[in-house]
Order: C-alpha cells, then sequence, then structure tokens
C-alpha cells in the first residue's frame, strides 16, 4: 500500500484513518480495512477499497477506482468519480457532479445506491442485465426549464408537480419524478438532484 499525502493515518481495527490538510492524497493498492479520510483544500484518489470507504473532501475532488462494500462519500464543491462500484454506496455532493460506473457482481446480494447532488450533474453507468429498482427526483425553479433534464437508455415513467415552500415564497419550483424498474427489481437506485441533470447509461450503449 503506497501512500503520498500530508496526513497522519492511523491503523485502528476495520478503518483506516486519515485527515489532511491542503495536499492530495493517493492510496494505491487495497487496504484490507474500510478506509476513511477526510481532506480539507486536496484531491482524495483511491485507488482499491474492497472493504468499502467513508470519505469526505472539502474544496477537492474525490475519485475511487474498484470498490465493495459500503461506500459513503461527501464533497463540498468536488466532484465524486466511482469507476467500479461492485457494492453500495451513499454519495452526496454539493456544488460538484456525480458519476459513477456499476459493476456486475456474481454474488446477488441486494445493493442500495443513494446519490445526492445539489448543483451538480449526475452519471450513472448500469450493466446490461442489472436488476434494480430506480426513482430520480428532481427540482428546477419554474422559470428555469433548461435545468434537471433526465437523459435515460432505460424506459422511464416520469410525472411532475409545482410546489412552493415557506423558505421560496417568491418562487415557485417544479418538482419531477421519474422511476423505472429493471429485470426483478432487486437492487435499489434512488438519485434526488437540485439544479442538475442526469443521466442513466446502459454500459452496452458504448458510451
Amino acid at each position: 500500500m503506497v501512500l503520498t499525502s500530508l496526513a497522519t493515518w492511523v491503523l485502528s481495527g476495520l478503518l483506516v484513518l486519515g485527515v489532511s490538510f491542503g495536499g492530495d492524497l493517493r492510496l494505491h493498492g487495497d487496504s484490507p480495512s474500510r478506509v476513511g479520510h477526510t481532506s480539507f483544500g486536496g484531491d482524495i484518489n483511491v485507488a482499491h477499497a474492497s472493504s468499502g470507504a467513508h470519505l469526505r473532501a472539502f474544496g477537492g475532488n474525490v475519485r475511487l477506482g474498484e470498490t465493495d462494500g459500503l461506500v459513503w462519500v461527501s464533497s463540498y464543491g468536488g466532484r465524486i468519480e466511482i469507476e467500479s462500484l461492485a457494492g453500495s454506496a451513499r454519495l452526496t455532493s454539493r456544488g460538484g457532479g456525480v458519476e459513477v460506473t456499476v459493476a456486475d457482481k456474481a454474488q446477488e446480494k441486494s445493493r442500495s445506491i443513494r446519490i445526492r447532488s445539489y448543483g451538480g450533474e449526475v452519471a450513472l453507468q448500469l450493466p446490461e442485465d442489472f436488476d434494480a429498482t430506480i426513482e430520480i427526483r428532481s427540482r428546477r425553479p419554474v422559470d428555469r426549464p433548461e435545468q434537471c433534464e433526465v437523459r435515460s437508455d432505460f424506459a422511464l415513467q416520469e410525472s411532475s408537480r409545482r410546489v412552493r415552500t415557506l423558505s421560496t415564497l417568491l418562487r415557485s419550483f417544479e418538482e419531477r419524478t421519474a422511476t423505472a424498474t429493471l429485470g426483478n427489481g432487486r437492487h435499489r437506485i434512488s438519485i434526488e438532484t437540485d439544479g442538475g441533470d442526469v443521466e442513466l447509461r446502459r454500459e452496452s450503449s458504448g458510451r
């Protein structure tokens, strides 16, 4: 395991913990433990996280290669990218986009993928015969119809409604919902965006 960072690392049972200030973190190889790291002002790059990860970046991007287990990622002002997600995920981005490629896994344990994006786009690629129940919720100002477009290689059932909350009394918003059931619907995918587009890709589409 090669580590290049200004971080101080603590090995504690099932979790590899670290904090870095102003420097990037690069973790090569695979960790036998769940990876945990918080970065202030730098990027986080983890090549392999077969036991899951819990990562937070303030002002930096988060990039993961091959992952398994449960992955928690929060990014404030940066992007989240996962090249191969074989487990479940809880991803939240404020001000940055999210791009995830879901891996096809032999074991058929139910998986849950939840993505929240505030102001950034979401791109999710699924395997050809992936069984999933998908729900996409997006919100955009009524006077900004160009925001929150949903593009999908899968057929979606869509609906919308106008809402006005206490915090937005002077402005109306359109809440849109798109759903789909793929195969037996075993795995659950939930995407919520506020002001960002969503793209659902099928792996065989060649993108």
